[in-house]
């Protein structure tokens, strides 16, 4: 088969082997590397297995390096840097999105807490009981019912709890638990509007997770575009690949185009997350 598309050199069987094992290598060792944070509940064993693997990875990523530029010289290299760079921007904003999925579930359980303990205060119910029923029924606040249980510092355990992503309005409930305890008037009335205060604040978050998912994903989008870009050239027989692939001053501009490409999107990422943050009251 001839024409514009399947012109030029090819490249030889264990060329291609040379170019893309290392990239391969750097791709699994990169993963292990900046792979899924473990959470804060892994007892010391575990976190010290944790710690071993990190650094097992981080010699794994060192080793492949050496050997790319042992078997294949700068060729490997390239490619080798390109897979990281790829792989720590796809994690990045993987990892991302699991912790606005996750702090977007807790405020929504943060905000249902309120308002059970709202309505059971509201009621008539003394604060210590309305808070070890709702807390059987909202693992959110179990934090705060063990501290209860042991005679800890309520408005303090709710503070150390409002510090989880996600969470941030129960610093409100502390506040007004502290006041109630220091000048006895009614928790009902302070948790009430606690309450209302959180359940705006969720509205807002859901409402402004919307309105930033077109731009991220914009973001997402021009970070592919120069593949496009490559596609349509060699479509009309420009043969950018054998330019790209078979030449240095090509893989140097494969490796600035992969860096600008997962830079801009990082950017549009950190740009999207500002503006959540500081839309938040």
């Amino acid at each position: 088969m001839t024409g514009p598309l399947m012109s030029g050199p090819l490249m030889s069987g264990r060329e291609v082997i040379a170019s893309v094992l290392p990239a391969l290598l750097m791709f699994s060792a990169v993963w292990l590397l900046s792979g899924p944070r473990r959470p804060p509940a892994l007892t010391a064993a575990a976190r010290r297995t944790s710690g071993r693997g990190r650094w097992l990875a981080a010699v794994s990523a060192t080793a492949v390096v050496v050997a790319a530029v042992s078997v294949s010289g700068s060729q490997g290299l390239i490619w080798s840097v390109c897979a990281a760079i790829v792989l720590a921007t796809v994690q990045k904003v993987a990892r991302d999105h699991r912790r606005r999925v996750r702090a977007h579930r807790r405020s929504r359980a943060v905000t249902e807490a309120a308002r059970a303990l709202s309505g059971r205060l509201s009621v008539g119910e003394v604060p210590s009981a309305a808070l070890s029923t709702v807390a059987a029924e909202l693992a959110v606040l179990e934090p705060v019912q063990r501290a209860q249980e042991v005679a800890a510092d309520v408005p303090q355990a709710l503070m150390s709890a409002s510090r989880i992503p996600g969470q941030e309005s129960l610093a409100g409930l502390a506040r007004a638990w502290r006041m109630a305890d220091i000048t006895g008037a009614p928790l009902a009335s302070a948790t009430s509007r606690v309450a209302e205060a959180m359940r705006r604040r969720t509205r807002l978050e859901a409402t402004l997770d919307a309105e930033l998912a077109g731009p991220r994903a914009s973001g997402r989008l021009l970070g592919l575009l120069p593949l496009a870009g490559l596609g349509m050239a060699q479509m009309v027989g420009a043969e950018p690949g054998t330019f790209l692939l078979e030449s240095s001053a090509g893989r140097l501009c494969v490796l600035g185009a992969v860096a600008l490409s997962c830079a801009g999107v990082l950017w549009s990422e950190a740009l999207a997350n500002l503006v959540y943050r500081e839309s938040l009251p």
